[in-house]
C-alpha cells in the first residue's frame, strides 16, 4: 500500500520502541535507528524499524519505550509505516503528550 492508501484504508494501532541503536561521532550527526513491535487484533505481534537523525528523533520524542502511532493494511499487516512518516506529524497523545482540560 501506498502511504495515501494507508491514510484512507489502513488500520491504526500503537506501537511501542523496543530497541534504539545510535551511530555517529557526535549527537548532531548520529543516525539513529528505532526498533519497534505492534499488536495485531489477534494478538499476534509484527516489528519494525524506522531510522533518522538523532535531531528528529529527539522532536518526536522517540526513545525506548516511547509510544507512536502506526498505519498498517489490514490484508498485509507487514505492510505498515509509521504515521508520522506519513504525515511529518503524529496524532495527539502519542508519544506521551500531555494534554490539560482549558
Amino acid at each position: 500500500m501506498t502511504p495515501a492508501q494507508l491514510l484512507a484504508s489502513g488500520t491504526a494501532t500503537r506501537a511501542i520502541v523496543t530497541h534504539v541503536d545510535a551511530i555517529g561521532a557526535s549527537v548532531e550527526t548520529q543516525i539513529v535507528t528505532f526498533t519497534y513491535r505492534y499488536e495485531l487484533p489477534n494478538g499476534k505481534p509484527e516489528t519494525g524499524s524506522v531510522v533518522m537523525p538523532q535531531t528528529r528523533a529527539w522532536q518526536l520524542g522517540l526513545e525506548k519505550g516511547a509510544t507512536f502511532t502506526v498505519l498498517y493494511d489490514p490484508k498485509e499487516p507487514t505492510a505498515h509505516k509509521p504515521y508520522f512518516q506519513i504525515t511529518d506529524a503524529e496524532i495527539v497523545g502519542a508519544m506521551g503528550a500531555k494534554i490539560a482540560p482549558p
